[in-house]
């Protein structure tokens, strides 16, 4: 998986900074181990026909959701982190991920736009 590793757009840090999922550190393991065992869990149990993750950074998590059969994709405010997460999906993934960008409005209501 590609990570930003502290990409930045209009001066925010976009996407990971690091592979967290890679990290040698083990409580930083433990937490992420913690994390995605409970979101996995709950998606089973769940069963959803779709999921639609808002802040997905370089899609981790869409890219895992379709290699499970779920329709799944995901947008973030940065058009970079979608490129790259774009580009991942191109790289490695078998099934066609759904990225887009899409920004937060003063309503907290999220608008999506073509890139």
């Amino acid at each position: 998986m590609k990570i930003a590793e502290g990409l930045r757009e209009n001066g925010i840090v976009v996407g990971n900074a690091y592979d967290k999922y890679g990290s040698s550190n083990p409580i930083e393991r433990w937490l992420v181990n913690g994390f995605a065992s409970a979101l996995t869990e709950l998606v089973d149990r769940v069963k959803p026909a779709s999921i639609y993750e808002i802040g997905c950074g370089e899609g981790y998590w869409t890219l895992q959701w379709l290699e499970q059969g779920i329709d799944a994709s995901g947008s973030d405010f940065s058009e970079k982190i979608i490129k790259l997460a774009r580009e991942m999906h191109r790289v490695g993934a078998s099934l066609p991920p759904y990225f887009r960008r899409a920004a937060s409005t003063t309503s907290n209501r999220f608008v999506t736009a073509p890139i």
